[in-house]
Formats: structure tokens, sequence, C-alpha cells
């Protein structure tokens, strides 16, 4: 062991990632041993801990990314942590030091494994103490609804253990033991913090019981090592903050090492700190550098510490006023944890307000100010008004602020002015503000701040100061900015963002700065993976295709991948409970929004003209989504999932044919013309044939962005079928295929095709109309927002992006639900009448009533037709997949230059009249 040990160490650790199976489950044995040794070694004082070994326990932890072994998942590696990486008789300070210096060595995918064991530990006792809460009720509830809980509960605890259906019918006569000293002495181990090692816990002469009644040891070890405190416990939290406190040589990465352990603890046993109050507190006065992460530590663990009010207050006030805006927003979470009385807010909201008109520390009051909004409602709202309108008249119309502010308040926006950052912390203020307001019984001018954020999108140069160097790098933060703030206000008020707002937004994507596009499109992914962003914003990762840059553009692809994956499956497991032709939360429904803004690029004609290459290129976000949608290896090759995938494009296409732009009704062309080149391209990419056992009866559209057409008769076609030919060929010619490898339908697994045989066949032409009913668009006047308006910016010739015209001059009604209530609520009864108020009905007005399959629509004989429909023939498994690529346009970064063009699409100006946040 004192022979070079790096050398040594660095080739056993790699015998952890070796091909077989065998020579790494040996591996493991051995390392753990030699760890053992190592530790043992520490605390005799034969050795001082060093790297080289703590290296030995961060490459254990990888193995939870280990796939193709069940013994290396993190139910086994959390017995490995608990009993066997450490000698059981090894003190809890050494324990800790050592935990201490390996945190030290972690990178992130070693805290998400130690966090992903603590949080099933912590969900398994959670279940345990419930089932334990359960029995004891056993006589006052209903015995067969009893039994079904905890028959749930069973289920739920046994997939915490390697073998699940073991376990749970160990569980079962766990539950049939009468001796109530055993289930006492369980509630004991799951409530007490002190540290027990799995030898002494087996001593137990109550729980020995359980061994005699379940004669199972594989099952009664591991089970009672969950039920105990032997990875932490309150003993490891007292030791890491003595080692805080009294950290004599002043090793910063240590410190920080142990803050992050204490940090990681606490997030899942945040109970653990219970009676180290006043060791905590003495910690907090002694100004650590790692002040900030002991604030978030209070903030987790606040409900479970018991604080004098009096004595940590001050503390917290002094961090919301004089710390940094990360501080600020831990300390508002501890002082909301901590349960404050709201005589408390309102005299520190008092001292927020003199702090902001005194311009004292303006960014972290404002930092303060959100935050107060978002935990004391009540009393922010008696002077709301007043704040709102300062941040906005003092602070984000100002052209030039003064930048003589507290820099070290201005650390966390890199590369822009203080004037520019401190109109962004304004701008936060104000979203957070907003976001408090969603349902309250207040009203709020929400207008007034989209108005302003529309502004910050299309003229970002009335925001910054052109004298200062950071000009250009100033104007795309505050895009940057203005579109993540729509991103955020979108989830509660998406009904008053209108389709001009929507289409700045999502255009943030073709940004000029490769920072902002990149940025932006980062964001949209993060919250459309955590479902906490309409669906629509996708259209961002569609218009984002043609990125010059090969890592962006990898990136977008990889987005859309997950988008498309993701969402087909959640909608699908919806499907049963949906209403019929509701398809708005499948991935396919972007191509409603898609098609919208795509008929508004300045490029594109009203005529039609034989420019191949043009049509290309403009329709290249269409195209790419239409690749995806049809690509099977997105999803795992479940044809079901293409095939209902294509027939809801199909129906979305023909519903869009028979409708007009409710915004701007010349649009409608362009419309219609995207329509037949989206259903030419979907017909060629499934080589002129799919199989289909039904189609949506109806296809809801909003009727923001669309209005039944005034013309019965249906819209004739725009091209010829060679030209359309030579334009998906250009399609093809423009994309590249990324490094994944695509699957054939015949290489592919087929999921629920169970009876197709049984189908008929039959051609479906997708121009046909079967017989409509009259129809009539559904009035929504009730709903109307007041003074909705149509915004139109006043903006020089020069260095303006351009505009559509919008037809007429009357307000854009918003009459569509927020995207993400209908999903939310899709499964509730009364979800049918909701769409149905607030949605454009194709069933009647737009598309087809009944499945396509039996429509009765003369089918055209002529080889155009042929090329335009889809063959209701049972041909899923002999279908070629067509590869899914990224077209490769160029794009060129022009951020820090004098001229952007992130809304190049867009044609023509008009002017915003500013309101002000009142």
């Amino acid at each position: 062991m004192n022979l070079d040990p790096s050398k040594l160490l660095s080739k056993a650790t790699e015998r952890l990632r070796d091909i077989k199976m065998t020579v790494r489950k040996s591996a493991l044995q051995k390392l753990i041993k030699v760890y053992q040794d190592y530790c043992r070694k520490c605390y005799e004082g034969g050795m001082t801990i060093n790297d080289h070994f703590e290296e030995i326990p961060c490459k254990i932890m990888m193995l939870c990314y280990d796939k193709d072994c069940k013994e290396f998942r993190s139910q086994n590696m959390e017995f490995v942590l608990a009993d066997d990486l450490f000698p059981e008789d090894l003190l809890v300070g050494e324990r800790t030091n050592h935990w201490i210096h390996m945190f030290s060595l972690f990178s992130f995918p070693h805290e998400k494994a130690l966090n992903t064991i603590l949080t099933e530990k912590r969900r398994f006792q959670s279940e345990m103490k419930n089932y334990l809460a359960v029995r004891k009720k056993l006589k006052e509830i209903c015995p067969e609804e009893t039994q079904k809980k905890i028959e749930s509960m069973f289920k739920r605890m046994a997939a915490f253990f390697p073998d699940s259906h073991k376990a749970e019918e160990c569980l079962h006569k766990l539950n049939q033991i009468k001796d109530n000293s055993v289930f006492k002495s369980l509630e004991k181990l799951l409530e007490g913090q002190a540290f027990t090692t799995i030898g002494q816990t087996m001593k137990d002469k109550h729980l020995v019981k359980i061994g005699d009644s379940i004669p199972h040891y594989e099952f009664i070890r591991p089970f009672l090592s969950k039920c105990s405190s032997n990875i932490f416990s309150s003993k490891h939290v007292q030791c890491i903050l003595d080692y805080l406190s009294n950290n004599e040589n002043g090793n910063k990465d240590l410190e920080d090492s142990a803050a992050n352990l204490l940090l990681a603890i606490v997030r899942n046993f945040p109970s653990m700190l219970k009676g180290l109050e006043k060791q905590f507190q003495k910690l907090l006065e002694q100004k650590s550098p790692v002040n900030d992460k002991l604030i978030e530590v209070i903030a987790k663990a606040g409900p479970h510490m018991s604080f004098n009010h009096s004595d940590i207050y001050p503390f917290l006030k002094r961090i919301c006023l004089d710390g940094t805006r990360r501080q600020a927003k831990f300390a508002w979470s501890a002082i909301a944890a901590l349960s404050f009385e709201q005589s408390v807010f309102r005299k520190l909201y008092e001292e927020l307000i003199d702090s902001l008109y005194s311009e004292r520390n303006v960014p972290t009051i404002l930092q303060s100010l959100g935050c107060f909004a978002q935990y004391s409602v009540s009393n922010f709202e008696t002077r709301d008004e007043e704040i709102t309108s300062y941040i906005c008249q003092k602070i984000i119309q100002m052209e030039h602020l003064d930048d003589g502010h507290d820099a070290t308040s201005f650390h966390d926006t890199s590369q822009c002015s203080k004037s520019c950052q401190l109109k962004i912390y304004g701008l936060k203020t104000l979203v957070k503000i907003s976001l408090h307001y969603e349902g309250s019984h207040v009203k709020y001018n929400i207008n007034g701040l989209l108005d302003i954020l529309s502004r910050m999108l299309w003229e970002s140069d009335n925001f910054v100061s052109t004298a200062t160097d950071s000009c250009e790098n100033d104007k795309a933060h505050i895009r940057l900015a203005a579109a993540k703030a729509i991103l955020r206000l979108s989830r509660k008020w998406d009904l008053h963002i209108t389709p001009e707002i929507f289409r700045f937004t999502i255009l943030t994507a073709k940004d000029s700065c490769l920072f902002v596009r990149s940025t932006f499109l980062s964001k949209t992914q993060k919250l459309l993976k955590e479902h906490k962003l309409p669906i629509r914003f996708a259209c961002a990762f569609a218009l984002a295709v043609t990125d010059v840059i090969d890592d962006l553009q990898y990136q977008n692809y990889k987005y859309i991948r997950e988008f498309i994956k993701d969402y087909s499956i959640v909608a699908r497991k919806r499907q049963t409970s949906a209403v019929q032709g509701v398809i708005f939360d499948y991935p396919a429904y972007i191509l409603v929004f898609l098609i919208h803004v795509l008929a508004r690029n300045n490029d594109f004609p009203f005529e039609v003209c034989q420019d191949e290459k043009m049509y290309a290129d403009l329709c290249s976000p269409l195209f790419f989504i239409l690749q995806a949608l049809n690509d099977v290896s997105i999803v795992d090759g479940d044809l079901d999932i293409v095939n209902d995938a294509v027939l809801h494009v199909v129906s979305i296409f023909r519903a869009i044919r028979k409708v007009e732009d409710a915004v701007d009704a010349q649009m409608t062309t362009k419309l219609h013309m995207l329509a037949e080149i989206g259903i030419f391209t979907l017909n060629e990419l499934n080589h002129g044939g799919i199989s289909v056992l039904r189609t949506p009866g109806q296809v809801l559209l909003p009727s923001s962005l669309y209005r039944a057409s005034s013309c019965s008769k249906y819209p004739k076609s725009f091209f010829d079928e060679n030209f359309l030919s030579r334009v998906f060929h250009v399609f093809k010619k423009s994309t590249l295929p990324h490094g994944y490898a695509q699957k054939t339908a015949k290489t592919l697994p087929k999921h629920g095709h169970k009876g197709q045989q049984d189908v008929a066949k039959s051609n479906i032409n997708i121009y046909g109309v079967p017989d409509l009913a009259s129809s009539k668009l559904d009035d929504l006047s009730k709903r109307e927002i007041a003074n909705a308006k149509t915004v139109r910016p006043n903006i020089p010739s020069v260095k303006r992006r351009k505009c559509v015209p919008m037809a007429g001059s009357g307000s854009v009604g918003l009459h569509e639900c927020s995207m993400i209530e209908k999903q939310q609520k899709l499964a509730s009864k009364h979800c049918g009448k909701t769409i149905e108020r607030n949605m454009l009905s194709s069933s009647d007005s737009v598309s087809s009533k009944g499945s396509l399959s039996e429509s009765h629509v003369p089918i055209r004989k002529s080889k155009r037709a042929a090329a335009c429909s889809l063959e209701n023939a049972v041909t899923s498994s002999k279908r070629a997949v067509e590869p899914f690529k990224c077209p490769r346009t160029k794009l060129k970064d022009t951020c820090g230059s004098k001229k952007h063009d992130m809304l190049a699409d867009v044609s023509n100006k008009s002017h915003f009249n500013l309101r002000k946040c009142k």
C-alpha cells in the first residue's frame, strides 16, 4: 500500500470498468478491502488522508450508472456505502473526515449518484412510516380499504429492493406478525437520528423476531439497513459543523466540500439538524466563507429547527438588505421556512422600499422585493403599484443608469454593463411580482409588462446606452432577458401572450448572437422537460435548425428528439380519457403554431414562384419537424406512435387548408401553401402510404390564430407535383445526418398491431373533404381581453428588423386557454366543454368528421392525386424510415457587431405604446 499507490490504484480502479462482469465484481470487493485497510491506518496514524485512496469511493459511486448489472444499481450501492465501505468499528468522526475529503473530489455525476441513493432511502423510510401509521389505525378504518392501502405501500417499498417480487412477499409476511413490540422497535429505528451499524441493529431483541418470522436473511439485513441511519446521521452533521467551526488550516476547498456535504444530507434528511441550532447559529456569526450555503441549509431544514426568532432574524434581515442576490434569495426562503409573524414582514417591507428609493444595494433589494411578493402576498399588495411603477420608470425605461453601484452585487451577469444588469434585475422582479398575481383577487396589468417585453425583443436599442463599449452585448442580454421572461410568464399568463409576442419570443432561436440563441434554446428545453411551458414554444427548436454552429445544431437535434419522445409518451397515456379530437398535447400540434409563424416570413411570397431552393430554405423548419415526427428511432421503434403522429399531422394540414388567418387575412394564402407543401413532404417521407386504423374526428385550432373560412369551396392547389418533388429533393440535399444510428422499420419491434391484418385496404386522399356539417365559430366575446391590441413598433428603417403589416387596426382577441392548464385538466369531465369554448373546432368547419378510412370522397386518379395521398394499408413493417436529418444553412453570428437580424423574418415597422405598470 505504501509503494507508488497512484499507479497501482489507477490500474485497480480501471478494472471496475472491465467488460467482464465477474472482473468488475471482484475488483469492487478487493477495492473495498483496500479502502477499509486505508481507513484503519489513517485512524491509527500510520497514514494521512490523501486523494489517491479517496478516489476509490468516487469510482465505486460511478457504478450506479452501470445499467448492465443489477448488483451495481442504486438499490445495492446503498448497502455498499452503509455497511461495506468503512470498517464497522470506525468512529463517526473519522468517517466524516473521509466523507469531507472524498466530497471535494466529487463531480456532478458523483453528487447525482449519491443524491439518488439518499433519496431512495428517504422515500423508503417515509413509506415505512406511513405503513406503521396505517397499521396503528387498523381497527378504526375499513379493513378492505386499509388492506388496499397497505398493498399499494408494499409495492412501492418493494421497488427499492434488488428483487422486488421477493421483497413484496416478505413485507406481507412482516404484516402478519402479531407482536406489536416489533413494530414499535421499527418505529423507533426509523425516528432515531443516531448512527447505528447493521450489526448493532440486528442485535435488537425485538427486531430479531422479524428474522424468526421471515427466514430470508437476504431480505432481513437490507430491510433493517434501509430503516437505519447508517450512511449519515445527526452525529455526522455535528461533526461537519465542528469541522467548519474549527477549520484551523483554512483549507477553502475542504471547507466548501464540508458545506456541500451538509447540504446533500439536509436536502434528504433535514431533521438531522434538530438539536444543533445553537452550534449552527454560532457558525453563522463567524462570517464564514460558506455562509451562502449555510443560509440555504436553513431554507431546507428550517421547519425542523427550533431557532429563537429574535436570535436568527437580525442575521437574515441583514442578508436581505446588504447581502448578495443569491444570499437574499435563500434568506427569504429561510424566513418563510421559520414562519415569522406577519408584523415582521411588514416592517422589513418598509425597509426594503426605503432602500430602493435611496438606491442602496439595488440589485439585492430588487431580489428581496421579488421574493417578498412570493412569500407575503397580503403585505405586498399594499404598495405594489408604487413599486412596479418605480421599477418601470426609474430602472427599466431609463436610457442610462448610474454605474456607481457596488460592483460586487453585479457579478452574476457577465459581459454587459452594470446599467444593463440592473435593468435585467428589475425585469426579473416584475416577472416574480406578476407570477404572484395570477389567480389573485387583485387585478394586475400584465399587458403593461408584456408591452415592455415586446419592446425589449423588438427595440433593444432603446434600453441600452449607445455611448458604452458594451452596447451590442447589452442589446443581446436585454433580448435574452425578455425572451426568458416570456417563457416564465407563459406558464400562468399564456392567455395574454399575443401571437405577435409569441413570434418575437421564439424567433430568439434565430438571434444573431450565438450566446443568446444557445441560452434561450437551453432554457426552453429545460422548461419543456419539466412540463412548465406550453407545448407551442417547442417551435423554437424547428426555427433553430438552420444554425451553422455544429455543436448548437447537434444540441438542438437532441432537444427535439427528447421533446417528441417525452410528450408522445405522456400524451398517449392520457389518450383514453381525452376528448375526441383534442390533440394539443401531442408533439405534432406545434405545427399549428409553426405554420402561423412561418407564414409571416417576409421572404415568403404571396404569389407562387418556381424557385424550389427558396421554398426549401423557408420551409426547412417544417421539414425538420415532419422528419422528426416520422422517425421511429426517436420513440424506440414504436410504430403506433409514429402512425398516430402522421395521422395528427394529416388532420392538422387538412384543417388549416379550410381556415383563414385570424390575425391577418392576407396571410391565408401562405398558410394554405405551407399546408400543401407539408402534405406532400409527409407523403414523400412515408413513401406514399402508411398503415392507419383511425384518425381524429376533429381538430381543435386556436381561435386566436385561425378563423372559419368565409369561402365554402375547398382551396385550390398552388403547386404542381413536379415542382414539389424538386422542393423535396432540395430538402434532402440540404440535410446532413448526425451521428445517430438510424433504424429502419424492419429492424425495429412492432407494438400494438394486433388485428391489423383484418383491416381492409383503401386509398385516402389527403386533399379530399368529406361532407361537412354547417358550423359556427365559437362565440368567445365574453373572454376577450380588455384593451388587448396589436402592438406596432415605430422603428427607424436603418437598424430595425422587419414586421408583417397586420390587417386592420383592431385588437387581437386571445380566446385560448393556457396550454399547460389544458394539459393538466385533460382528464377532467369538464375538459370537453372548456376546450370547445376556447378553441376553433375543425370537426364542422375545418376538418373531417369521422374516420378518414370511412370517407366517401371520390379519389382522383391522376398522378398528382396519387402522390398526395396515403394508403390505408398494413405496410408498417415494410416501411423504410427516412433518417432524421438537420438542414445545413449558413447563419452568421454577429453578436457584438452593430447590426443584428434576430427578427429578419419579420417585415414592416409599427409603434409600441409603452404602458406603465400600475
